[in-house]
């Protein structure tokens, strides 16, 4: 056990930093901004642009896929129930339930995270094309439909062309897909890289993670500040307890049911227990579906991951 809590130190120490110095306003807020720029756009795109071009996709990995997608398929579908029916929550609050449940921090914590553990982001990758591509484009979707019929906007509008622009938008806009991608292809075309350029690419790399941690401490510090205690705490309380705990579990069920290698079954799992995804307040305040619960759920889970992954890593 002192080994796991030895090797996830380094990680949730370089968070707690963050959120000391955030709280003490050394960093004032926006800082945090400044940072994850900085990693979203240049360190993290350069890492992941050089582990996809090393890595090379297998039968197994395809299977890691699926049984991610299969996981994730459950876990929506249990919490949409839970909150639309039991709960008495909007559909489209249910929607964005399912989005807190289900998408993960992948640039600010999960990424780094796969760095320390595998020494590579690469098991990483598929699964967050996956997240991003697919489920968070189709829930988007559905909350924008929910939206328009609520306020009794023309429906008539070609959704198929939505969901065809948000795919091409994902893949080209963002850097870390786009990166990475661009790494599949060139590693399978087996383009050579001059040395100079694979260390330039190790050096500013190999800052994504310390940086992009230290931000999210930052983030959590001045969010705990603004955050009021009227919040819907049952809610809080039911997303986090699905988050950490009951997504992470159906994922092993449906990894070790499909027969997953170990290392891929423990990045399966680990994925699937990281942090509620940043953007997730960002979303709620856009539509204005439960901004306060969401923040607080952003927070939480980031608190106590360190609990759940180091439980996770000493388990599997």
């Amino acid at each position: 056990m002192g080994h796991v809590f030895a090797t996830t130190s380094v990680l949730f120490v370089a968070i707690f930093l963050g959120f000391g110095f955030g709280h003490s306003r050394v960093f004032k807020a926006g800082t945090d901004i400044t940072l994850i720029h900085y990693v979203f756009y240049v360190a993290l795109p350069l890492a992941l642009f050089l582990s996809c071009y090393k890595s090379h996709f297998s039968l197994a990995e395809l299977h890691y896929s699926l049984a991610y997608g299969l996981a994730m398929v459950i876990i929506i579908a249990l919490i949409l129930f839970i909150s639309y029916k039991l709960m008495g929550k909007s559909l489209a609050e249910s929607v964005m339930n399912s989005i807190a449940v289900s998408q993960v921090d992948g640039a600010y914590f999960t990424i780094p995270l796969f760095m320390l553990i595998f020494a590579s982001p690469a098991l990483a990758i598929p699964l967050m094309a996956i997240q991003n591509i697919i489920f968070f484009t189709l829930a988007i979707l559905v909350i924008e439909i929910l939206i328009s019929a609520k306020n009794k906007k023309n429906n008539n509008q070609k959704y198929l062309k939505f969901v065809l622009q948000r795919i091409i938008a994902v893949i080209f806009t963002n850097p870390i897909i786009a990166s990475s991608l661009l790494g599949f292809v060139v590693g399978a075309l087996e383009v050579p890289l001059n040395d100079h350029v694979v260390k330039f690419l190790h050096f500013m790399g190999g800052t994504s993670a310390p940086v992009a941690l230290f931000a999210l401490g930052i983030s959590c510090a001045h969010h705990i500040k603004s955050l009021k205690l009227g919040s819907d705490l049952f809610s809080i309380t039911l997303i986090t307890v699905f988050k950490l705990i009951l997504f992470p579990v159906i994922a092993w069920i449906v990894g070790w049911l499909m027969h997953l290698p170990h290392e891929l079954l423990l990045a399966l799992v680990l994925l699937c227990a990281s942090p509620t995804a940043t953007h997730n307040y960002i979303i709620a305040n856009k539509y204005q579906l439960g901004a306060q619960t969401q923040t607080f759920v952003v927070v939480v889970t980031t608190l106590l991951s360190f609990i759940t992954i180091n439980f996770w890593l000493y388990i599997l």
